[in-house]
């Protein structure tokens, strides 16, 4: 549409989050995903975001369900939680951009090294002279955020979202829902971190790769049964 607003990529907000932020979001049983949420956006205000794209909205989804990865085996429930992100991060961008407005040139992407922005948008951010750490929670990498994100189905056409009810009991059939065990196979293929140049991000353990690994192992192996 003629004069609207350019739609904003914001998919390496995850690097500017400090570490009091990521605790906050990883900890879904203390705190609310209204809150946690909020949290990730008012950083990303800060930073400039107006009109995210639809992969950062995805991206803030993603952010927010990794304590909650089985979601991402249910096709049908991580739509519902991504429209629920979706709907909670425009929120809270109306209400900030009301409330303070954005004081900064409009920024069509977020460069994935911090020091690619200017100064005074990350003093402003921040706070004078202090710089997100540009670096990931131990056990999370660029690489898996990217992967789980590419799960969620954007729109309401996606064809992990058409599963047939079988008929007995009216529950999905197993082999039309994402197939966890490709994923598997993915992960185990990816081992190593994928850090963007000019930073240093966190490599995954081997121990937290495997932990990632049992949990889809036990989605498999929970739709076999089930089939």
């Amino acid at each position: 549409m003629a004069g609207s607003t350019p739609l904003q990529d914001f998919c390496w907000s995850p690097v500017y989050l400090t570490e009091a932020e990521w605790k906050i979001v990883l900890d879904n049983k203390a705190t609310s995903l209204p809150y946690r949420t909020n949290i990730v956006t008012e950083r990303c205000f800060r930073l400039g975001l107006k009109a995210p794209s639809e992969e950062t909205y995805a991206m803030c989804a993603t952010v927010l369900l990794l304590p909650e990865q089985e979601r991402f085996g249910d096709a049908v429930s991580l739509r519902s939680s991504y429209i629920t992100v979706k709907d909670l991060v425009k929120q809270c961008l109306k209400a900030k951009g009301e409330e303070e407005g954005n004081k900064f040139e409009f920024l069509k992407q977020l460069p994935a090294d911090p020091r690619g922005l200017e100064p005074e948008r990350l003093d402003a951010a921040y706070g004078p002279g202090v710089r997100p750490p540009a670096r990931l929670p131990e056990g999370i990498t660029t690489k898996l955020l990217q992967q789980l994100k590419r799960m969620i189905p954007l729109r309401s056409t996606n064809r992990g979202l058409n599963i047939p009810l079988s008929k007995a009991g009216m529950q999905p059939m197993a082999n039309n829902l994402l197939q966890p065990w490709q994923m598997l196979q993915n992960m185990w293929m990816a081992k190593d971190s994928c850090r963007p140049s000019g930073f240093t991000s966190t490599s995954c353990t081997s121990s937290a790769r495997t932990d990632f690994q049992g949990l889809l192992l036990q989605m498999f192996c929970h739709l076999q049964r089930r089939q």
